[in-house]
């Protein structure tokens, strides 16, 4: 009996050994706790630029790739630039200027940002302008060609006065940039002309009335003298030229890609001069950086 109960031991001892070797036969409780992850948060961009009125679409995704998490809040620096939806998540842009997103997770608690800054959209009313310059331009983004996603645009005095438009000529493919502005003087540098009425007041009527054999007299050279420049402006004292100066505002140039939400700038600049810059053989650079 002893060596049965003694083989019998071993048999158990045996049987329990294999069992705990056995990983398939051991059940780990795992901690379903987000908290206890190290999880991260990272949306799909840092800083995005959208037309006034477009949806913006802020799409999180988390390190570990494993993990699950559907508790995602957004909500806004200024409601007035950015409007979040809280029923259905939408996020629109309803005024120019910049907002900042907050995207958080209570569950998992991590938060990420980013900065959305809202444009006017780029639209020109052309025919309320009287100037005009053209461009004939080769458009390149970081050396590279345009895509159909990309808008170019010429600024006068920081106003969208001119949107690009793709054109082909004999294999030739090039961007008509046709730029506006209402005025190209400085109507503050017009200098006052004296009034040559004679009604100013009774003072001057007397004093004229008093050269006025003086001015019989040089009456034959005045007429000469309007003859030879019937067009010539008036000459206030002094010798002031009256004509408007001519200061050419600065034309400045951005492209908008609108699918990768970015915006660029270019570091080239114009003077308004109501010309024609580039031809087909020779098209005018504008590359962004």
């Amino acid at each position: 009996m002893r060596k049965i109960s003694k083989i019998l031991r071993l048999l158990f001892c045996s049987a329990l050994l294999v069992q705990m070797a056995s990983c398939e036969l051991i059940d780990f409780d795992v901690d379903s706790d987000l908290s206890q992850i190290a999880a991260q948060m990272k949306l799909n961009f840092d800083t995005a630029y959208v037309y006034q009125g477009y949806i913006v679409h802020v799409t999180p995704t988390f390190e570990p790739d494993s993990l699950n998490i559907s508790d995602v809040y957004i909500t806004t620096s200024d409601s007035s630039v950015v409007n979040v939806n809280m029923l259905t998540g939408q996020i629109k842009a309803v005024g120019v200027g910049w907002a900042t997103l907050y995207v958080e997770s209570v569950s998992a608690q991590i938060q990420d940002s980013c900065h959305v800054y809202v444009m006017a959209p780029w639209e020109v009313a052309a025919e309320t302008f009287p100037y005009e310059t053209v461009f004939y331009a080769d458009v390149t983004v970081k050396g590279e060609p345009l895509n159909e996603n990309m808008v170019v645009a010429a600024f006068v005095n920081g106003e969208c006065r001119g949107v690009g438009e793709a054109l082909s000529f004999h294999g030739i493919d090039l961007m008509q940039l046709r730029v506006w502005a209402e005025n190209i003087y400085d109507d503050s540098k017009v200098p006052n002309i004296p009034d040559v009425t004679g009604n100013d007041d009774d003072d001057e009527d007397d004093e004229d009335e008093e050269d006025e054999d003086e001015e019989d007299e040089d009456e034959d050279e005045e007429e000469e003298d309007d003859e030879e420049d019937d067009n010539s402006p008036l000459e206030p004292e002094d010798g002031v030229d009256p004509t408007p100066t001519l200061y050419k505002p600065i034309i400045t140039f951005r492209c908008y890609d609108k699918k990768k939400l970015k915006l660029y700038e270019s570091d080239i600049t114009e003077e308004f001069d109501c010309e024609t810059h580039g031809t087909l053989s020779k098209l005018y650079k504008i590359n962004f950086k």
